[in-house]
């Protein structure tokens, strides 16, 4: 069953829930997945016994007009903080900016898909859960999390690589990792959330899409610091995981 899910990916960003109910595997699809994922979902899963695949009626989203206008980089009718001046003067120029932004924010979207699918499989599969698998089931679960953690660890390092050279220039510094303490990798798993999540708000307050409570000239440190952290928890949740 985990096989299965992850073959097609159904782990990543699709609201697909997998229970137990009287012997029976049951996968809940939520409303948002479209027709040809749950047509997708439904052919991989079909050979499986013992399975029943459900899925909640599409619905056709609504986007409000003022959603629409106020898409773009900065919100609408804000004018550039002080920081995001100094940010896009650093990199040359609106055009560069926007170049700038635009690879981030999808490295930053790339990676929480990954956070999210590690995530939801640390809170299923608890360190007492998994000790009850087969053998079989165990070597899945931790492929499935080992997958996750190294295309994660690579997202944080081409964040890195695109930020801490500018963030370095406009004051930043690096700062070390807290030393881990955990028995298993489900809870570093969650410090990975956490620190992940703690990322791509100050990515978002860099870019000027939201308001930061932080000051301009503190943003580079915590960023860098943030990220340091969160590559700091993916090391202790890759070293909790058994290899292959």
């Amino acid at each position: 069953m985990l096989s299965a899910l992850n073959a097609i990916e159904a782990d990543l960003g699709d609201p697909v829930e997998v229970d137990l109910l009287d012997g029976r595997v049951v996968v809940t699809g939520h409303e948002g997945i479209p027709p040809q994922r749950q047509q997708a979902i439904r052919q991989r899963l079909a050979a499986i016994p013992d399975v029943d695949v459900e899925f909640s009626p599409t619905q056709s989203a609504t986007v409000p007009p003022e959603a629409v206008a106020g898409s773009g980089g900065t919100a609408a009718g804000n004018v550039a903080s002080p920081f995001q001046a100094r940010l896009e003067k650093q990199l040359g120029g609106h055009a560069e900016f926007d170049r700038f932004s635009a690879e981030l924010l999808d490295l930053d979207d790339l990676a929480m898909q990954r956070v999210y699918a590690l995530r939801r499989l640390a809170q299923k599969f608890s360190p007492e859960m998994e000790a009850g698998l087969s053998a079989k089931d165990l070597a899945v679960l931790h492929e499935m999390s080992r997958k996750h953690t190294a295309v994660l660890a690579e997202k944080v390092n081409s964040m890195e690589h695109l930020l801490v050279p500018t963030l370095s220039s406009l004051g930043g510094t690096a700062a070390s990792v807290r030393p881990a303490a955990h028995p298993a990798w489900q809870p570093a798993a969650e410090d990975v959330y956490r620190n992940a999540r703690r990322v791509e708000v100050l990515v978002s307050q860099m870019l000027g899409m939201t308001p930061g409570a932080s000051s301009g000239s503190a943003l580079p440190t915590e960023l860098m610091a943030a990220l340091k952290d969160l590559q700091g928890n993916l090391d202790d949740c890759q070293r909790f995981l058994p290899a292959r």
